[in-house]
């Protein structure tokens, strides 16, 4: 609201804030739910309305098995947790799925 971001970028930039745990406060440096956005003031009532209808989120990415477009929620239902790492990894291949381990890290030699 305060033209920080092109409206059009503000919109994605806040569903993947909604979907991965809230709003960021920038106030309090967490996050918040999107009715204490809105009654803090931080949001417009328009804005906590189109968050909340997650139906209506753009289909901007693509599964990459399907190639079917999905929106960011639809992604995260897909994805798979890494046991390893904790993070949500969206398959790329039908078969083979495992769990991402690094080799153990090597010092380059200019850093020697």
């Amino acid at each position: 609201q305060k033209g920080w971001m092109p409206r059009e970028s503000v919109l994605p930039h806040l569903q993947v804030q909604h979907l991965t745990g809230g709003l960021i406060d920038p106030k309090r440096t967490g996050r918040i739910p999107i009715q204490q956005a809105l009654l803090s003031g931080m949001i417009s009532e328009e804005l906590a309305q189109l968050l909340q209808d997650e139906s209506s989120y753009e289909k901007d990415l693509t599964d990459p098995i399907s190639k079917e477009r999905l929106s960011y929620k639809e992604a995260m239902g897909r994805c798979r947790k890494d046991p390893l790492s904790g993070l949500l990894l969206l398959p790329a291949a039908l078969e083979g799925y495992r769990c991402y381990r690094s080799a153990s890290p090597t010092v380059p030699r200019s850093l020697r």
